[in-house]
């Protein structure tokens, strides 16, 4: 994983706590976004991710739609930090 991928990953993971603890700042959701763009153009899953956070909280109508999709980032986030586990795609092991 290159760095700038490790940025926006926590960068990502920054700006979902503090949806979470109701310090969002007015340029975080912008500023994650031009992040996304910038690292990222908006070409893999980790920048689209980000994209539709970013679309759901300005979307939210209340904090807690905003925390939901805020949580759900986390969730993703985690997913895609477990490895791979080797042998995966053998039939032989697994079936």
């Amino acid at each position: 994983m290159e760095r700038t991928q490790i940025a926006l990953r926590l960068e990502a993971f920054a700006v979902c706590m503090r949806i979470k603890s109701q310090t969002l700042a007015r340029g975080d959701i912008a500023e994650l976004r031009g992040s996304a763009l910038r690292y990222g153009g908006g070409g893999d899953d980790l920048s689209r991710a980000v994209g539709d956070l970013c679309d759901a909280v300005d979307r939210a109508d209340s904090p807690d739609e905003a925390r939901r999709a805020a949580e759900q980032m986390i969730h993703w986030i985690d997913a895609t930090n477990m490895p791979t586990p080797p042998g995966q795609s053998r039939r032989d092991i697994h079936g």
